[in-house]
């Protein structure tokens, strides 16, 4: 088959192209196979083709290179634009522990100014405008959850680390905290909360600071003995009654009110009919009234005694009519007067001793205190009769709302009335149990 001349020259000048395409092109070997394509060369320490001289390992500073490492990568100390990496360049770099880059170097944006914190409270990173930042979710350290250091009215009990808390009730000032934290306000914490006079934190209730809190004064029920002052008795008051004096300098026991009646009859000497000897308890009132004839008055009870008189004989009937009347088995009965009466002891209150050989009755109040000073009143003419009335009766004589440590300060009025308190309290009053 022949060609035609048209077709030879066509032909030929395909060949021709293809043969100068291959003899313009400019590919370089970087070895190891790699080939870099016209209008790039190879990296000098890697792999890599450049466009440029970044990358060739020359520091071309009248370029703006500030680096050259013969590669084009970043986070390896030179960017891929031959640029120091810093701060700040806005590629978060894991060789210098970058945590964040926003292209600058200032604080407060989101990324701190040396990169290494995105400015969030709890990452352990003090950022601008926290105060601290400890990393961990504990209030109760130096360093609260919201970075903010731990401070007395936070509302966070401060347990741990320095200037620690017993308490913290926030910003209210009303609540159970004292002021300072340091404290639950109550009595024997060793600090003067607000109503307290003193706190010396200990449970003596005979030094200057008893624990109610309140210095310490006669009448607080306490014994005070200290340095500077002693006391000798404390009844709760300041009054004469009671246990103790109204200074809390002498004790004052309560006692039974005692009398007596004497008789020594001269030779002839005798009781008249009529004469009368009236004794009573506080309570009851007898009165007693020498019978020769059997005529007294209705209200009296009457004294027969043998004859002829003499002084035992006068004594034993009314040392009898006495035994009588304090077991209530007179009749009449000895007249109760307005100041009510013993519900369950209804007889006259006493007891009696015959002394002197008979001549002479001792007689003994049953209940202690000032109730049993009575006097004994008598209108027998002979002088060998005499009376001394009651007395001595101490303590038992404060009357209702007085303060009191014991039933043995209160005036037992009918004999219901005592010292009400409850065992916690140092001080109570006399009063009546049950009473509103």
């Amino acid at each position: 088959m022949y060609s035609t001349p048209i077709l030879k020259n066509i032909s030929l000048a395909l060949i021709v192209a293809g043969m100068t395409a291959c003899i313009e092109s400019k590919s370089t070997d970087c070895g190891d196979g790699f080939m870099c394509p016209a209008g790039t060369k190879c990296a000098a320490g890697k792999n890599q083709c450049i466009v440029g001289d970044c990358g060739d390992s020359f520091t071309q500073t009248s370029t703006g290179e500030e680096c050259d490492d013969g590669n084009i990568d970043s986070d390896d100390g030179c960017s891929s634009t031959c640029k120091i990496e810093r701060c700040g360049d806005q590629f978060t770099s894991a060789l210098r522990n970058e945590v964040c880059d926003d292209g600058n170097t200032n604080s407060g944006d989101g990324c701190s100014s040396d990169c290494q914190s995105k400015e969030e409270c709890g990452n352990g990173i003090r950022d601008v405008g926290e105060e601290c930042d400890d990393g961990n979710n504990s209030d109760n350290d130096d360093c609260l959850t919201t970075c903010l250091l731990a401070r007395c009215g936070d509302g966070f009990t401060h347990l741990h680390g320095t200037g620690r808390e017993a308490c913290d009730d926030g910003p209210h000032l009303d609540g159970p905290c004292r002021s300072d934290c340091r404290s639950l306000k109550k009595c024997g914490n060793a600090l003067v909360d607000p109503g307290e006079e003193c706190d010396d934190g200990n449970d003596i209730d005979t030094d200057a600071c008893p624990r109610t809190c309140k210095n310490a004064f006669c009448g607080d029920g306490f014994v005070l003995d200290s340095k500077e002052h002693r006391e000798e008795c404390d009844d709760g008051n300041t009054s004469a009654c009671g246990s103790c004096n109204a200074t809390c300098t002498q004790k004052q026991e309560p006692a039974r009110a005692q009398g007596s009646i004497q008789v020594d009859l001269a030779d002839g000497g005798s009781i008249q009919d009529g004469e009368i000897l009236i004794v009573g308890d506080g309570v009851r009132r007898c009165i007693f009234e020498f019978d020769r004839d059997d005529k007294i008055i209705d209200t009296h009870i009457g004294l027969k005694t043998a004859t002829p008189d003499s002084g035992a004989n006068v004594v034993e009937a009314i040392h009898v009519a006495l035994l009588y009347a304090r077991d209530n088995v007179i009749d009449p009965d000895c007249r109760a007067s307005d100041a009510g009466s013993f519900a369950s002891h209804p007889g006259l209150r006493m007891n009696f001793h015959l002394e002197d050989g008979g001549t002479r009755l001792s007689l003994t109040h049953l209940d202690l205190g000032p109730q049993g000073n009575q006097p004994i009143i008598e209108s027998v003419e002979n002088p060998g009769f005499t009376v001394t009335s009651l007395s001595g009766g101490t303590g038992m004589d404060c009357p209702a709302g007085t303060g009191c440590t014991d039933d043995r300060d209160c005036d037992p009025v009918d004999g219901r009335h005592e010292c009400l308190k409850d065992d916690d309290q140092p001080v109570g009053r006399c009063g009546r149990r049950g009473a509103p």
